[in-house]
């Protein structure tokens, strides 16, 4: 798995990947500090939820016995569904106005603990609305990535909706067969390997040539063999 990661491909899955699971984290915590609140706690509820969901499938799209048995429709459907639900989650927080309004409201004395909740609520919201972008962002990359370079392929190949998939650690990219580089769902083999594959069978397929055309002992067949009588005997 780890050599998956030295490929472009690799490099790619794992940067989007990485920066899902690092974002929905952060909205995570932002949401669950702004429920707190008490301020617009179902809005905060459903950034919860959209995070607990791509966390979830971020974990099935890396574990190694789990990714290869998804159907390659599961996929699109997974990252629809996602991209509907950040769209929808930062809406409803740029609806509540975090975009906006200004935290600094002063201090009203008797109010005091209230406006401190409030100024508590804001910072979260802010925070909340921002990073909810930043995920709805890269739902969009991975359901892009996912279009172009699984579901397509899938789709060439009539494996869209068989069971299993042919994808790479991540779900975003499909498995490269080709002679150049030779890809497993387990790791990669280099040009390099592939190389030193391709120098051992010219060299096995020279070996066969050359007994191919070593030419083959005659035996004399003693049945054949004709022995001149009349030649006189050697005396001792």
């Amino acid at each position: 798995m780890l050599g998956l990661f030295s490929t472009l491909k690799g490099r790619v899955t794992l940067g989007v990947r990485a920066t899902q699971l690092l974002f929905s984290i952060i909205v995570l915590g932002c949401g669950a500090a702004l429920a707190s609140t008490s301020f617009t706690s179902g809005r905060a509820g459903l950034c919860i939820a959209t995070a607990v969901l791509t966390l979830i499938y971020i974990a099935l799209t890396v574990i190694p016995k789990v990714y290869p048995l998804l159907p390659t429709i599961s996929l699109l459907v997974s990252e629809s569904v996602l991209f509907i639900l950040w769209l929808a989650s930062f809406a409803s927080i740029a609806d509540a106005q975090y975009g906006s309004i200004s935290c600094d409201i002063g201090d009203y004395g008797y109010y005091h603990s209230i406006l401190h909740d409030y100024r508590k609520a804001c910072h979260n919201g802010k925070a909340l609305l921002a990073f909810a972008v930043l995920s709805w962002l890269l739902s969009i990359a991975s359901l892009a990535l996912t279009i172009l370079y699984v579901v397509i392929p899938a789709a060439k190949t009539k494996t869209l909706v068989a069971g299993g998939n042919n994808v790479l650690t991540g779900a975003l990219f499909d498995i490269d067969v080709s002679p150049a580089l030779k890809t497993t769902n387990t790791g990669v083999v280099t040009d390099e390997e592939n190389k030193a594959e391709s120098d051992q069978d010219v060299v096995k397929e020279a070996e066969t040539e050359a007994e191919a055309d070593v030419p083959e002992p005659t035996v004399a067949d003693p049945d054949t063999t004709e022995v001149d009588l009349s030649a006189p005997a050697k005396s001792t």
